[in-house]
């Protein structure tokens, strides 16, 4: 029953061990660093897939954000100062993705509108 009042995000993964291992470390650890740096972020997350090196959040309106396993709160910090730039233009969601797994870049693809 509560999970109609309080949508919690899909966590989807390919292998047990790939989830055993972010179980207890990586994902705890950055839904924390998110609930506490970007409430906005993490009430829009509805899906987070596990890969072998990266972790996407996909948000409530579709857009996913690729995460590098190796650094994650040093690849947030860049997602947080990317939604500050964009900020009085545009919002996460207006992209199909942001891509963080490329050291020191940013990629993007909008979302095509119309």
């Amino acid at each position: 029953k509560s999970i109609n009042y309080f949508p919690v995000p899909i966590i989807t993964y390919n292998q047990d061990e790939l989830m055993n291992y972010y179980s207890n470390n990586k994902l705890k650890k950055l839904m924390t660093e998110v609930f506490v740096n970007n409430k906005y972020l993490y009430d829009n997350i509805s899906e987070i897939v596990i890969g072998e090196n990266n972790i996407t959040l996909i948000t409530d309106r579709h857009t996913k954000i690729i995460i590098d396993d190796l650094r994650i709160a040093d690849k947030l910090n860049v997602l947080y100062s990317f939604q500050k730039a964009i900020s009085h233009i545009k919002t996460i969601n207006d992209y199909l993705y942001i891509d963080l797994s490329v050291n020191n870049k940013v990629i993007v693809k909008e979302k095509a509108h119309g």
